[in-house]
């Protein structure tokens, strides 16, 4: 069983043309290894031709059927189960080596998710769902069509084969966009929480245990991805974050009453341990919380 990654020219020396940016394999019902976990070193298109079963990726897993349209980016670990009757047609390409202009491609929805410039996939959802799929058969057919001429292409070794490949390619995916019907918005419908929202959470809970992999979830965007991204937006990362909101809620505290003494205060800004809580609270305001009652207390 196959673990590890599967780089687009050995996909290309078993299968298509070595050293060229696209490679294409059918995987004939019953042929596909559950749970046969693995990555690829560029983008995989994946038509399911047949039959139905999941598909795993990110820890997730999304029931697949006939009819559907996946894109796997760089880097994602991923695999199927319940597979048995499932037929698959791998089509793996790499954007940055295919020379064509993509003109106003980039105004066709969901054209990006193909053609993405490559700071974005690790922006995009790292979902296991289905982007597209086709509502009959007849326009599955249509573009599998197409895929079958791009197999002879590869495999022919004529004069421009390779030419035509590419854009055989471009062909199969602008159909594919024309003819089936987009899953993304049920995806989208899951990223309920914007970056300022999150914020808003954390501003309303901060005193509470949040883990990290609660809020990626609610982004919907890779740990590194939103990482970077809260970093930018606050200027801290998330720990750092919530810190400080717990230091400045605890200052607040310490200077409106004198009812709690500092066990409870450190408790009641989410620190369980009051010299943990010492220690940071004069890292970050310089005082000790004993002195900064002393010297910022309501007269």
């Amino acid at each position: 069983m196959y673990d590890g990654l599967y780089t687009r020219k050995q996909f290309a020396l078993e299968y298509t043309l070595e050293n060229f940016p696209i490679s294409l394999r059918e995987v004939p019902v019953g042929d596909q290894d559950a749970c046969c976990f693995h990555e690829h070193d560029t983008i995989e298109l994946a038509f399911v031709t047949a039959g139905h079963g999941e598909h795993l990726l990110n820890g997730q897993r999304a029931a697949i059927r006939e009819g559907d349209v996946l894109v796997i980016y760089p880097g994602l670990r991923h695999g199927y189960d319940e597979c048995e009757t499932l037929g698959l047609f791998n089509i793996m390409y790499d954007p940055a080596k295919l020379p064509f202009p993509i003109l106003d491609g980039g105004k066709i929805p969901l054209f990006r998710r193909f053609f993405p410039h490559q700071v974005e996939t690790d922006s995009f959802p790292r979902s296991p769902e289905p982007i597209l799929h086709f509502p009959t058969r007849e326009a599955m057919e249509k573009v599998l069509a197409e895929v079958h001429t791009l197999n002879q292409e590869l495999s022919s070794r004529q004069p421009g084969n390779m030419m035509v490949s590419i854009i055989k390619l471009l062909d199969i995916i602008l159909s594919t966009l024309r003819l089936a019907t987009s899953q993304v918005k049920e995806v989208k419908e899951k990223r309920t929480y914007s970056l300022e929202k999150i914020l808003e959470f954390l501003n309303k809970n901060f005193t509470k245990e949040i883990a990290l992999d609660k809020l990626v979830k609610m982004s919907f965007y890779s740990r590194r991805v939103f990482q970077y991204k809260f970093k930018n937006l606050t200027g801290y990362s998330v720990t750092e974050y919530v810190l400080r909101k717990r230091i400045a809620f605890a200052q607040e505290l310490l200077r409106k009453s004198d009812d709690f003494s500092i066990g409870e205060v450190a408790v009641r800004c989410g620190f369980l341990d009051q010299n943990y809580f010492s220690r940071k609270f004069r890292k970050i305001s310089g005082y000790t919380p004993r002195n900064y009652r002393t010297n910022t207390a309501v007269q």
